[in-house]
């Protein structure tokens, strides 16, 4: 049975819709006699009209689509039967709120603009679906509330219900509106205010909306575009913020003035969605077109844009010149399918796939992946083609709503951009629009209200009146005297080194030992008494972080241990960075336990298998989370420990199975060698005034006596206090162009050393993004619009800190790996990803050690590997170069008694 479409065309003539519905529209109701849509369900039909072929699947479907007329539009509202599979698709709000459904149909296609001055047009009045959706009278079967009654009573009229013909309840619609409006009215003292922006817009000033505290973007974005096209007005004309209660009043008012007479069981509808704008609404959008929006369980959010006649698009398209990736999303149909469609597949057991079903579901995954802004060069395009110049609409992006505009085709104008409500620009008065160029905003600029290029200057004053302001100023005064009380206290220093030098001058004689001139007191001799002491100073700090460094190493090295121990034929990845975590955790909580300080994992457990280089420790969701280590796998452990911000880092590389009784030989045996070998010249020239390039040179030439090459990619960083990752670097592979700056090591300082070698001649490596589960937090900032992204980051804040960390670590895996894509596209956090061998075939090793600079020598800061020995890994290469030969029999440390892990290097390495 085919589902109907039905509609009333408007008596009143309007203004065009912002869509130019030409011959490529896809805006056509397609119906089903299945449950679950089909391709041919999906797909846009070859022609218009009152039925048109399928040109993938050949046969022909109903279309109700209408050309535009000269006078006025006249769409149609679409539904089918088909029913998108139910999911959790959080796209606005993780709380646990009721969700507020998702939409079905194309609400723009019923927008009308508004008719002349001082008329209002009437609405689009959509009609009966199918039988099995949703009926309009299940909202409206509750009673009354006792003593309630409408200010207005609306005119009421039979109107075809969802689910079939049926009079709707005149005194139902009046309790609604009586609710409405009384919601509307509810205030209090501590409600959310939303600051107001004065603009230039079509030759008069324009209040529009800003959002702070993370405002519900979806009632922002309707009420600034109904503020733009001026059918809602912020009264009076000085005020200076608005709250919910104000802006849901004016929503009723607006609503009820303009379309209670001619469809109220739409706008019944329409007001019962008006609360859900206070949470976000739960959105599921449909691959066909920009103004696909799928309907899963409630009619209340669409009936409300529909009734303000605003449009609702996005541009989340795949492009049909990718043949068969545009198949597949046109099969799915829809974001919630699509996710149903890859959970599927991952559940699926690998022995039992079907590879010609298989190629849907990865085709589907790598276009949600690589797309994950929810916007595709294609979706903008279609936009800037289908939208009318000067039209405005509310645009769904990044699970975000925003209002988007299509400027006129004037010389320079940026096409499409998006209005500008983040609180930060709330005293930026030139700009007021950003371009909409590509996906990710690398091409974005900002305009004013006539369009014009507006360069981002940040003010250094701020307005008084609002909280934000109020907190400016406030800081700023902070400051202020912060610098004054640090100008004082170099006052009184001072005031106080020439008091003593007067009155005490044989305390001085070891200053005057020093180089100096002849003039009595001069700058050159009070320079070097501060550096003479704040050398001291420095030695004797670093002393104490050191005692901090060498624990957390330890934690580290016990951690290792246990994972190298349990490592064994049959045991799972999984299995081993869960042990890593829980072994460095426990450590760490052990020590310093009377004082407060930061302790935990400075480096997630991973585990990488082969040519795999580094970063995989896969989430438990992944399938390859489950991959069983066999006999003869080379696998690669890393992990870290820090002690209030001090970081140690460690990494060995075990085979599977091997012992001293079946020792490791070839290949494998040459990269291990190379690499315990190039980490033993490497701590030997840690050394005060070493270059770092100096240091590359002399490594490199000690792996190549192995036959294996440096990996590029990899790279020895400097290690601070709630650091990782710091300016000075050493890169042990690749060529010039990836080679870092100069620079000199200098006493005291810690790297993370870290050698990987590979069999492969390119040495090469590239990144596989499908795996990516480390991420580290950023000193940028950001105002997130997506509840669960900010609810994510609180978290990353509170538990990782300045340290990479596992999103296995963060409460709810699936709504971290969900927020955690909003904070990586505007860099909150950096993504660690997996790296692999470019060649398949190669195999790879790893050596990763801390170590601190000295005088005397490398102080290692983790113990040396335990895994490794000669008996274990028998190489046929051996060192044969002489400079690196009489290096390795130096000690690391030069000390009158030697300890055993500073002795010479032993001679298996050489």
């Amino acid at each position: 049975m085919h589902a109907s479409n039905a509609l009333a065309s408007p008596e009143a003539t309007s203004g065009p819709s912002p869509f130019d519905e030409g011959p490529h529209s896809a805006n056509t109701a397609f119906t089903s006699s299945s449950g679950i849509g089909s391709l041919a369900d999906r797909a846009p039909a070859s022609a218009t009209g009152s039925q048109a072929t399928n040109p993938l699947s050949g046969s022909t479907a109903t279309s109700s689509y209408q050309v535009p007329s000269a006078t006025g539009t006249h769409f149609p509202y679409a539904q089918s039967t088909y029913e998108a599979p139910t999911t959790n698709n959080p796209f606005f709000s993780s709380e646990p709120k009721q969700s507020y459904g998702s939409w079905q149909g194309t609400p723009a296609l019923s927008y009308l603009a508004p008719a002349a001055t001082g008329a209002a047009a009437a609405p689009v009045a959509a009609a009966a679906t199918s039988a099995s959706g949703p009926s309009a009278s299940a909202g409206a079967s509750q009673s009354s509330a006792p003593g309630a009654a409408p200010d207005a009573a609306p005119d009421a009229a039979p109107s075809a219900a969802r689910g079939g013909p049926e009079t709707q309840n005149q005194s139902q619609i009046d309790a609604d509106e009586a609710i409405a409006r009384a919601l509307a009215q509810e205030s209090s003292a501590d409600e959310v205010q939303w600051p107001l922006k004065d603009i230039s817009w079509n030759g008069r000033t324009t209040k529009i909306i800003m959002q702070n505290e993370n405002g519900p973007c979806s009632l922002l974005a309707l009420c600034n575009v109904l503020l733009l096209e001026q059918r809602l007005e912020i009264t009076p004309a000085d005020r200076p913020a608005v709250s919910y209660s104000y802006l849901s009043s004016k929503l009723t008012e607006l609503l009820i003035t303009q379309n209670t007479s001619n469809d109220p069981v739409q706008l019944s509808s329409a007001l019962r969605a008006l609360p859900s704008l206070q949470h976000g609404l739960d959105v599921n959008i449909g691959f066909a077109s920009p103004v696909d929006f799928v309907q899963d369980t409630s009619p209340d959010a669409l009936a409300l844009f529909r009734l303000a006649r605003v449009s609702l698009v996005h541009g989340w398209l795949p492009d049909p010149s990718d043949g068969p990736t545009y198949a597949a999303l046109q099969r799915v149909g829809n974001y919630n399918a699509a996710t149903l469609e890859v959970a599927r597949r991952d559940q699926q057991p690998l022995g039992t796939m079907d590879v010609s079903a298989g190629a849907q579901p990865v085709l589907v995954q790598d276009f949600l992946e690589q797309n994950s802004t929810q916007l595709t060069p294609y979706g903008i395009a279609q936009l800037r083609q289908r939208m009318q110049p000067g039209s405005l609409a509310v645009l769904f992006r990044n699970s975000h709503l925003s209002v988007l505009y299509r400027s006129p085709h004037a010389s320079g104008d940026p096409g499409l951009c998006t209005l500008v409500t983040d609180a930060g620009f709330l005293l930026e008065d030139r700009i007021v629009w950003e371009s909409l160029q590509d996906p990710r905003g690398q091409y974005n600029a900002y305009f004013d209200s006539h369009l014009a290029r507006a360069p981002y200057a940040p003010q250094r004053t701020r307005a008084q009146g609002t909280e934000g302001d109020s907190d400016y100023a406030l800081a700023m005064e902070l400051q202020n005297q912060e610098r004054s009380r640090a100008m004082a206290a170099r006052r009184r220093y001072r005031e106080r080194e020439a008091e003593r030098r007067r009155t005490h001058p044989a305390d001085h004689a070891a200053d005057d030992a020093a180089p100096s001139s002849s003039s009595h007191g001069n700058p050159i001799q009070k320079i070097w008494t501060k550096i003479k002491r704040k050398k001291t100073m420095s030695e004797e700090n670093f002393d104490v972080t050191l005692t901090k460094y060498k624990t957390a190493g330890e934690i580290s090295a016990k951690a290792i241990r246990t994972v190298v121990e349990a490592i064994a034929e049959g045991k799972t990845v999984l299995e081993l960075i869960e042990l890593g975590d829980k072994a460095v955790e426990e450590g760490t909580a052990a020590v310093y336990k009377d004082k407060k300080l930061s302790k935990g994992v400075a480096f997630p457990t991973t585990v990488s298998i082969n040519q795999v280089v580094t970063n995989f420790a896969p989430l438990p969701s992944d399938e390859s989370s489950k991959t069983a280590l066999k006999a003869g796998d080379v696998v690669k452990v890393q992990l870290g420990a820090q002690i209030d911000g001090y970081p140690t880092v460690l990494a060995e590389t075990v085979v599977v199975g091997a012992s001293n009784d079946k020792p490791v030989t070839g290949r494998a045996a040459d990269a291990i060698a190379a690499a315990h070998t190039a980490a033993d010249v490497a701590i030997r020239l840690l050394k005060p005034g070493a270059v770092n390039h100096d240091i590359q040179k002399q490594v490199e030439s000690a792996i190549k006596e192995f036959g294996v090459r440096g990996l590029d990619g990899i790279q020895t960083n400097l290690f601070a206090k709630n650091e990782i990752s710091g300016k000075k670097k050493i890169a042990f592979g690749g060529d010039l162009s990836t080679r870092p700056d100069a620079c000199k090591l200098e006493e005291n300082e810690v790297y993370g050393v870290d050698v990987v070698v590979t069999t492969s001649p390119e040495g090469k490596s590239k990144s596989d993004t499908s795996h990516t589960s480390i991420y580290r937090k950023t000193n940028s900032t950001y105002l997130l619009k997506m509840a669960t992204s900010r609810k994510v980051f609180s978290e990353i804040q509170k538990k990782a800190g300045a340290f990479p960390f596992n999103l296995r670590a963060l409460e709810d895996e699936k709504r971290a790996r969900m927020g955690v894509q909003e904070c990586a596209n505007h860099n909150l956090v950096t993504p660690f990803e997996v790296l692999v061998d470019s060649s398949s075939s190669a195999i790879t090793a790893q050596v990763f050690f801390t170590a601190a600079v000295s005088a005397k020598g490398a102080i290692r800061l983790t113990p040396a590997p335990t895994w490794y020995s000669a008996e274990k890994v028998k190489s046929d290469k051996e060192v044969t170069n002489e400079e690196t030969k009489k290096l390795l029999a130096t000690a690391v440390r030069q000390t009158k008694k030697k300890n055993k892990s500073e002795a010479p290097a032993p001679a298996a390495a050489q």
